[in-house]
């Protein structure tokens, strides 16, 4: 038998095209695809905060233009850098910062605390009493740029206090952003 090319048996398929129908219903959810590669590790913000203390019992003499406390315990500086009386502390990064701090006295005594910021006082964390106190503390949140320093302060008392032993003063700074 013999294979016939030339013509076609088959009826002319060609029509025009009806109206288009209605949209069916949305078919099930396919499976879940690979997930994508892992991201570049982001900055440790943080890795710039600093804590130091003073556990001495120390006793301060403080004058009314203002004592620094040394915190000479228990260092943290994770990139801060401290003076050589551990009073001085240096910010190593441009930032956003948190900076708190707690003096707590042995005896309750009419001073005042404050952080210093390049010598100037640091808005908001000045504490004042018209009373005998033995705790004073204040956090903030503030701008701190590379090489800024920080100083913990007594002032506004002409007298010796003494710090407790164990926490008697303690300055804190995170880098926030």
């Amino acid at each position: 038998m013999e294979l016939d090319t030339g013509t076609s048996h088959f009826p002319d398929l060609t029509r025009s095209t009806g109206p288009t129908g209605l949209q069916g219903d949305q078919g099930p959810m396919g499976p879940q695809g690979d997930p994508g590669p892992t991201g570049a590790t982001g900055p440790v913000v943080t890795a710039s905060s600093m804590s130091a203390l003073n556990t001495t019992g120390a006793t301060i003499a403080v004058v009314t233009a203002g004592t620094p406390v040394a915190l000479p315990n228990n260092h943290n500086l994770g990139g801060f850098t401290v003076n050589a009386a551990n009073e001085e502390f240096s910010a190593p990064e441009t930032g956003i910062y948190l900076v708190s701090y707690n003096i707590s006295l042995n005896t309750a005594a009419l001073v005042s605390s404050q952080v210093l910021l390049n010598g100037a006082v640091m808005a908001g964390t000045t504490i004042s009493p018209t009373d005998q106190v033995s705790t004073l503390s204040a956090t903030v949140i503030t701008n701190l740029t590379a090489g800024d320093t920080l100083t913990l302060q007594l002032f506004n008392t002409g007298g010796n206090v003494v710090l407790q032993v164990g926490n008697g003063a303690s300055l804190t700074v995170v880098r926030l952003s």
